[in-house]
């Protein structure tokens, strides 16, 4: 955040000395972006921020109306799907190997759509241009493990990690991968907190630590971390999102509920890749049952079929469908469920779904 504040004040001096730095302008609406995702403590701050950030792109496309730099900046801010594909692609026309508008069109644009395979030829593309940037690398990475390239996926990380140790996300994600992919929670707590040792200065780095603690079962050091979490909790409500994943690993559901709830009702993101899933939980626990299986039918259309990969998705909406009376339908898909899981629960019985299964559909 001190970095951001700090940016945003060179990039207004550069304006003030030259009113028609193009790149300036663009920048400084990136930095605005940037306080409107990550620093905005409530939806009226994060609206603010927006409209300062749309303003001042705005302005950089009306001084040049042929700069990538300015064009692909409006385009990442652009609400609309269609239009900001356009500007993106405006964006690479005029340069096609334009650094930002590669980026984004690979994200927003095609990752997006689930378009994975032609998203990481895009970033790849641009590692082969730019081979230090250690965020591109990292996306890339997320990438390969959307196709479940998982080796790939690993390089990249590591790659990322040693380019710029300073940035922590790289650690963390490397951190998921290890945990969900490959269940390798001890090597999880470790580049989690390889990650905090970088920036103990903030404690925001100590929710995945506690996230990975949880998991591990290790309840006083997985508090003891969510509590230093906590203390930025005015930085941004995404702590309140750890402590209910904690919480969750914990088994203390109760308070796991109560923290998915707070998460709702404070941030500012509604468009948070998480939120219709929490939605559903929310909805379950306190016993909308129609309301939970509505919404998970409109947000996940693609796992309602029986047909559809027997993982955890359709495990939990076997949950639904038992909640809300739909026994025969839930019945099936829970013994779908087990048979592919039966393998993973005899090599590891602890697991949390293979502990809950038995009973669910026996």
């Amino acid at each position: 955040a001190k970095n951001i504040a700090k940016a945003v004040e060179y990039f207004e001096q550069a304006i003030e000395l030259d009113p028609d730095y193009i790149r300036a302008y663009a920048w400084l609406a990136s930095s605005y972006l940037i306080n409107a995702r990550f620093a905005s403590r409530t939806p009226a701050e994060r609206d603010a921020w927006m409209e300062k950030a749309r303003a001042t792109a705005n302005r950089a496309v009306e001084l040049d109306p042929d700069s990538p730099d300015a064009i692909s900046i409006l385009g990442r801010l652009t609400e609309n799907p269609e239009m900001r594909k356009q500007l993106l692609e405006r964006a690479l026309e005029l340069d096609p190997n334009h650094g930002s508008s590669l980026f984004r069109y690979a994200l927003l644009v095609l990752r997006r759509a689930e378009r994975f395979e032609e998203a990481a030829e895009l970033l790849q593309r641009l590692v082969d241009i730019e081979p230090l940037d250690a965020n591109t690398r990292n996306e890339l990475a997320n990438t390969y493990r959307a196709l479940g390239r998982l080796e790939d996926a690993v390089e990249q990380y590591e790659w990322a990690i040693k380019l710029q140790p300073e940035m922590t996300q790289n650690y963390h994600n490397l951190g998921y991968l290890m945990v969900f992919e490959y269940g390798r929670l001890d090597e999880a707590v470790l580049l989690h907190r390889q990650a905090y040792a970088v920036q103990p200065e903030t404690g925001f780095q100590a929710g995945p630590v506690a996230q990975s603690y949880g998991a591990l079962g290790m309840r006083k050091e997985a508090l003891r971390f969510l509590d230093k979490g906590l203390e930025w909790l005015d930085w941004s409500p995404v702590i309140l999102f750890m402590a209910a994943h904690t919480h969750e690993r914990l088994e203390d559901r109760d308070t796991a509920l109560g923290y998915w709830k707070r998460f709702v009702e404070t941030t500012p993101n509604k468009d948070h890749e998480e939120m219709p899933a929490i939605l559903v939980e929310i909805d379950l626990r306190e016993g909308r049952y129609e309301e939970a299986l509505q919404r998970f039918r409109e947000t996940y259309p693609d796992i309602v079929s029986i047909d559809a990969a027997p993982d955890y998705s359709m495990f939990w909406y076997a949950r639904l469908l038992e909640a809300a009376g739909l026994w025969e339908d839930a019945r099936l898909r829970f013994e779908r469920v087990a048979t592919d899981l039966e393998s993973t629960c005899a090599e590891d019985p602890d697991e949390f779904i293979c502990r809950y299964l038995p009973w669910q559909v026996y």
